[in-house]
């Protein structure tokens, strides 16, 4: 029981993540409500609060079997994980206070760099940060940066309620930026996420058959899923944009994409719960890489 809460948790938490970039997208990018925005901002920040400390609590009773107020104390003040957390509780709560300033270029120059090392403290905590060397945790990084942009924006679109009403050039520019964020995003996430599984399946005997690689299996459809949905939105629906105007059929699809987006998020969480299909002796990038090759030339 445990162990499926703290996956839903970890699912969670990166999706409230991802609301912040929402907001900042809405208020910094469209002009769009700044009231909405300044109240996405507040209930992504207090949810990653939330989640955040919700995830230590799980994550000791699936340890223990038991939370205490010293043991939570001590975990929280000496572990990778409770800096982690601690760090990212202050980029929150410096997040949402900037959020709420009137938009002024010097306070998005400050918000965007919160968001950016806020990203990096699931980094700091994840499969990666137990590898050797930085590599595997800037790909890391990376990946969750075109996932969290990628669901960022389409919910921005999707919340952009006056703009679908205008139905003009603004819709059709913001429609032609959400396709090519989710493009960019595509290749950011397939390219880290190949090179972070030649960190695992360089040990093929131990990778596959794992919960690991089932959970990583179960991402990667749902992946692949939502990428065909964005194909059609980017070859289809938006063209009709284009011609004229009819933008019925890519809101119906934008609705599905972001479906699809947290189903991501929410086998993701089961990944970053599931055992690492390695050794506690993994060596680093450079030789995974030499071993899988190895392997494959036989």
């Amino acid at each position: 029981m445990a162990g499926f809460a703290l996956a839903l948790i970890k699912g969670l938490l990166l999706l409230s993540a991802s609301l912040l970039c929402t907001a900042l997208l809405l208020r910094w990018w469209l002009g769009v409500r700044p009231g909405l925005a300044r109240l996405l901002t507040i209930v992504g920040g207090v949810l990653v609060v939330v989640f955040s400390f919700l995830d230590i609590w799980f994550t000791l009773q699936s340890v223990t079997g038991f939370v205490d107020r010293d043991l939570l104390l001590r975990y929280s003040n000496t572990t990778r994980h409770g800096t982690a957390v601690g760090w990212r509780t202050v980029l929150t709560v410096i997040f949402v206070v900037l959020a709420q300033l009137p938009a002024r270029r010097w306070v998005l120059g400050l918000l965007a760099p919160a968001w950016l090392l806020l990203l990096g403290t699931f980094s700091y905590t994840s499969h990666a940060s137990a590898m050797a060397g930085t590599g595997a945790l800037l790909l890391d990084w990376v990946h969750f940066l075109a996932g969290a942009a990628w669901i960022g924006i389409i919910l921005t679109a999707g919340l952009a309620t006056d703009i679908w009403r205008e139905q003009g050039a603004r819709l059709l520019r913001m429609m032609e930026a959400v396709s090519t964020t989710g493009l960019v995003s595509v290749i950011m996430i397939l390219l880290s996420g190949f090179v972070s599984s030649l960190l695992h399946v360089a040990e093929p005997e131990r990778f596959f058959g794992s919960p690991y690689s089932w959970a990583l299996g179960v991402k990667i459809l749902l992946v692949l899923i939502t990428v065909g949905i964005a194909a059609v939105n980017r070859f289809k629906f938006l063209p009709q944009l284009r011609a004229n105007g009819d933008s019925s059929g890519l809101r119906r699809s934008l609705i599905i994409e972001s479906i699809l987006l947290v189903a991501v998020f929410a086998a993701t969480g089961v990944l970053t719960t599931s055992s690492l299909p390695h050794g506690e002796d993994f060596p680093g990038l450079q030789e995974n890489v030499n071993r899988l090759l190895n392997h494959l030339w036989r």
